[in-house]
């Protein structure tokens, strides 16, 4: 079977209609392509099982993963609302055995589907690239002053005139004596570096 595969660009998020993650629980929460869902092909506690297998196995560890993949699959095409229609890109952590699987399978039931090539990686140099040469294409201006004098305030009312860029929402942390912003969980650097570039572009 022909593999469709894209590599990221800056355009992809709007390309597709659902983006499907399909690493572990562990691997999303650290970071993912904004707009993304989590259908993991295997779990955390699969997927470290069959890696302590395969040092000593491959072939078992394979055979054992096989088996977790095809369940998982299965569950996952039950928890799935997606039309004929829809434009599905798939990645893994390299574009490889997991979202290779499910892509057979959803490519098999007549869904357009396509895998990311090199995966959630390629995606993470495409955002290393994004800040050490494109951010220099944004003009910027900052908006600063002591704590409690009403920046965040200021910033939600200008957003409804021009761009606005709340840095501390999406750092989910004032950067203060303040601290954490309440019902707003710190993500991990990654995903603040993902969550600055989908609000920017």
């Amino acid at each position: 079977m022909y593999i469709k595969k894209i590599d990221f660009q800056s355009n992809t998020n709007k390309d597709f209609s659902q983006i499907i993650d399909v690493r572990s629980s562990n691997e999303f929460n650290e970071d993912h392509i904004p707009s993304s869902k989590n259908f993991q092909v295997l779990t955390n506690k699969q997927r470290e099982e069959v890696g302590k297998i395969y040092v000593n196995d491959i072939f078992e560890a394979r055979k054992i993963g096989a088996q977790f993949v095809t369940q998982n699959i299965s569950q996952i095409l039950k928890k799935l609302n997606l039309n004929k229609k829809d434009k599905i890109l798939l990645y893994c952590w390299r574009g490889g055995l997991r979202s290779q699987s499910l892509y057979i399978v959803l490519k098999s039931v007549g869904y357009n589907v396509t895998i990311l090539e090199k995966g959630y990686k390629s995606y993470r140099k495409y955002i290393n690239n994004f800040f050490n040469n494109e951010i220099s294409n944004y003009d910027f201006n900052i908006l600063s002053g002591l704590t409690g004098t009403g920046k965040t305030f200021f910033l939600n009312k200008l957003s409804h005139f021009v761009n606005v860029l709340d840095i501390e929402t999406l750092a989910g942390h004032k950067g203060s004596i303040l601290g954490d912003l309440p019902n707003i969980s710190q993500p991990k650097q990654k995903m603040f570096e993902s969550n600055l570039w989908y609000n920017l572009t």
